[in-house]
């Protein structure tokens, strides 16, 4: 009895620590990147090319194909508060440093977490199911570091978002883009209904297919009825 009790208090310290030292651990693609500050008009310029890029193809009928890649949106994501300074409150006080990575069919978002002394790299990687009136994302994988969190509690931070969100419509990326739908959970993930509008003419749309593949993804857009 003594000899079990004595291997369980040596376990006891191996497993923490070792439980300390994956949550410490950084992945090897989260690099945020540094702009400097010269080079924040280049970023702002690429962003306005692809807004106005969207915003003329929403001008017509016809289905069209945006193709991002996620240096840029990373790009993006690093200046964003001085290209919209309430862009600082789309995140929650302790999440920093935010990262996307699109990578065979997923898309992860990232960023340090901290709480107390307590820093880590906290990662979600989606699933997508795109449908005619629907885009139901689900929760594939969360880590804190290289351990696993608990689907369970994520379930509880998506349950207050879509809360917050159900009754629309929900500001997606400032003053140019809103969720014209509803955002419901769906167990470890959600429920997005699939109707946009796109503010430079007022246009509506639909995304009817999503593709991730090394760094780049590929968004499929139908424009909707103008109203």
């Amino acid at each position: 009895m003594l000899r079990a009790f004595g291997v369980f208090c040596l376990l006891v310290p191996l497993i923490v620590a070792g439980a300390w030292l994956a949550m410490q651990h950084i992945p090897d693609w989260y690099v945020p990147p540094a702009i400097a500050p010269e080079d924040y008009q280049r970023v702002r310029d690429d962003v306005e090319a692809v807004f106005n890029e969207i915003s003329e193809n929403l001008m017509g009928s016809k289905p069209f194909v945006l193709l991002l890649n996620d240096e840029q949106v990373n790009n993006w994501m690093a200046v964003r508060g001085h290209m919209l300074p309430e862009a600082e409150r789309w995140l929650p006080d302790f999440i920093e440093d935010p990262m996307i990575r699109f990578e065979d069919d997923t898309v992860t978002v990232a960023g340090t977490a901290t709480r107390g002394s307590v820093q880590s790299v906290v990662s979600l990687t989606w699933r997508f199911d795109i449908r005619p009136d629907t885009i139901v994302a689900r929760l594939h994988r969360t880590r804190s570091g290289s351990l696993p969190l608990p689907a369970a509690l994520i379930g509880r931070g998506l349950d207050s978002f879509s809360a917050d969100s159900g009754s629309g419509p929900v500001p997606v990326f400032g003053d140019d883009l809103d969720l014209a739908g509803h955002v419901t959970q769906a167990g470890t993930g959600l429920e997005i209904e699939n109707r946009f509008r796109w503010k430079n003419g007022d246009r509506l749309f639909r995304i009817t297919g999503l593709q991730s593949k090394n760094g780049v993804a590929r968004f499929e857009i139908e424009p909707l009825e103008h109203r």
